[in-house]
């Protein structure tokens, strides 16, 4: 199994210990989330978050610091929701055997899925590309994702093969990370066809790699 998730000890503030502290936590950061759908970004501000939670300032402020802290935890959230579609033993075996263009394909539509029921996560995959301070959780994610799929792809021993690997890993990556991002811009609807077809050119990726 994969350890992708990003701890809820990286916020900047002390994160809460008692039951009714994680409940005020996650009451802001869903109501930050309503807003994201609503409103988008330019939405979203302390003020509205604690207004729409019912709440007062020094709630929000116990927590984080400024509206990019409620994004960071909302970002980390949605890429670990997405590294783990990445994550089954059926999916491992497809890789494991060859079976790249299955895999791939799984995968795609699976990250489709996740993101799409997880409120705002649209908005916040945008986001990831957009706001600087957001960046290395989007490349942090990859680059860890990339390294996952090289290992189940060569087991050999040359750290150079391997690098070739990792390589093309993480171009397949952003390839379907990107993808990933215009199903939800553009008005596609074969989603299967494009899933398909962006599975067969990362696999195209991989050919003539010594195994």
């Amino acid at each position: 199994m994969m350890t992708t998730n990003f701890p809820d000890q990286q916020l900047t503030k002390m994160a809460p210990k008692q039951t009714r502290g994680q409940k005020t936590l996650e009451k802001l950061l869903e109501c930050a989330q309503d807003i994201l759908v609503e409103g988008g970004f330019e939405a979203l501000n302390s003020n509205a978050i604690v207004q729409r939670a019912g709440m007062t300032p020094p709630a929000f402020y116990r927590y984080f610091k400024n509206k990019h802290d409620v994004l960071r935890i909302l970002c980390e959230r949605i890429m670990t929701l997405q590294n783990d579609a990445l994550d089954d033993d059926e999916n491992w075996g497809r890789l494991t055997s060859g079976d790249f263009v299955g895999s791939a394909f799984h995968t795609l539509k699976k990250t489709f899925e996740v993101t799409q029921a997880y409120k705002g996560g649209p908005v916040l995959l945008q986001l990831l590309r957009a706001i600087p301070e957001l960046k290395p959780i989007r490349l942090e994610s990859h680059d860890l994702v990339a390294g996952i799929m090289a290992d189940h792809m060569y087991s050999g021993d040359s750290n150079a093969i391997r690098e070739e690997y990792v390589t093309c890993s993480r171009i397949s990556v952003e390839l379907g990370y990107s993808i990933i991002e215009m199903l939800f811009e553009a008005d596609i609807e074969d989603q299967d066809l494009v899933f398909k077809r962006t599975a067969a050119a990362m696999a195209a990726l991989y050919e003539g790699l010594p195994t």
